[in-house]
């Protein structure tokens, strides 16, 4: 089966297998004004793609066949709400249009109702700079740096999966939005300690294991209720559900 994906108002674009029943492991192709063809599985994804102008959802998942990077033209998809590139080999640097809105941190710079990021599981490298959605999911990529402005009390998401990159900050210094209940951040190389202010978010899911914290796991039902496995394999980290701290364990 051929998929013709060439229609100027489409508003959904769904590729993976475990969304079309096995059917998009066959060939694709993306037909537009300006690019007559694009054919799957063989290339990187399109520039074309920026012609879908009317799309609001836009998903890829579980197509290792994807390579390349992801087209700057997405900065013409400005009706997306939902954007999903995963568990591809898509590389290189996250395009900075998908950065936040200077003039309104709520908002994104690529289009004002995106939501949900997801670019989970890719080979993605590089800094993220500058971004606020409901849920980021930036997940087992290559990428590093600060990160910590992700977080902030006034801010509304409430998942992120950040885990398995090189991100490197101190997490002693952050805040947290009252909406944020699922945070993964394990194998990284986050620093510092976990804030107490941490107790007071109802988390779903919470890892932060595989890093570099030290000091106590804060106290509350919010944090006890976690196995050890979320929180193992740190600098000198101590506390219920780890061991006890010693004296020199605390900072």
């Amino acid at each position: 089966m051929t998929w013709v994906i060439g229609i100027p108002k489409l508003i959904v674009v769904l590729i993976g297998t475990d969304l079309l029943s096995n059917v998009m492991k066959k060939p694709i192709v993306l037909t537009s004004s300006t690019s007559p063809k694009w054919m799957w599985p063989d290339t990187s994804p399109p520039p074309s793609i920026g012609d879908l102008t009317y799309l609001k959802t836009f998903s890829i998942h579980n197509v290792r066949n994807l390579t390349g990077p992801i087209p700057s033209t997405i900065v013409k998809l400005t009706n997306l709400e939902f954007f999903r590139i995963s568990q591809t080999n898509i590389s290189g640097p996250v395009p900075e249009v998908l950065r936040t809105n200077l003039l309104d941190q709520s908002r994104s710079h690529l289009a004002p109702n995106l939501t949900y990021l997801y670019l989970g599981h890719n080979q993605l490298t590089g800094i993220v700079a500058g971004w606020s959605f409901e849920t980021i999911d930036l997940s087992r990529n290559m990428l590093e740096g600060d990160i910590s402005f992700l977080f902030g009390k006034d801010k509304n998401t409430f998942e992120m999966l950040l885990d398995r990159n090189k991100f490197e900050f101190d997490m002693s210094k952050l805040t947290f939005g009252k909406r944020l209940w699922r945070l993964d951040l394990n194998h990284n190389k986050i620093y510092g300690s976990l804030p107490n202010i941490m107790s007071k978010n109802p988390w779903q899911l919470l890892n932060v294991s595989y890093n570099r914290l030290c000091g106590k796991i804060p106290k509350g039902e919010n944090m006890q209720r976690f196995e050890i496995y979320e929180y193992f394999h740190n600098k000198c980290l101590c506390g219920a559900p780890l061991p006890p701290c010693k004296s020199s364990s605390i900072i």
